[in-house]
């Protein structure tokens, strides 16, 4: 259905109200083939919803490490921090995620990074 709706010309980056759009829906639930499809036809890696939080915070929260891939490989920011300045970094190691942790490490993410609480990640 979605490829159909791209296809017709669907706009890929349209957001709600809250500001989520159909890449933070994917994200939440380990769409992969749908978050492959809106990212071939443009729709934003790294829009934040009203929270800040992007398709790659989405993705951690729910400890989807396949989507997390998809979004690294796709070079979504690992550096974007949320209303609280929490970064993926933040959640993963919060949620004791450890295997997604060394993948947002692998891929740049800041492990000194403080967020409003002034923590880092692995305080």
């Amino acid at each position: 259905l979605v490829k159909l709706l791209v296809r017709t010309g669907a706009d890929v980056s349209l957001a709600t109200e809250t500001g989520q759009t159909a890449l933070h829906y994917a994200a939440s639930k380990n769409h992969v083939e749908i978050a492959h499809t809106l990212v071939e036809h443009g729709a934003p890696i790294d829009a934040v919803d009203r929270n800040r939080h992007s398709p790659l915070h989405r993705a951690v929260l729910k400890g989807h490490g396949t989507m997390v891939q998809f979004l690294l490989e796709h070079k979504a920011r690992v550096s974007l921090a949320d209303h609280e300045k929490n970064t993926a970094l933040h959640i993963v190691c919060e949620e004791g995620y450890t295997e997604l942790a060394e993948m947002l490490i692998a891929h740049g993410a800041n492990a000194d990074a403080l967020n409003a609480d002034d923590k880092t990640p692995l305080d």
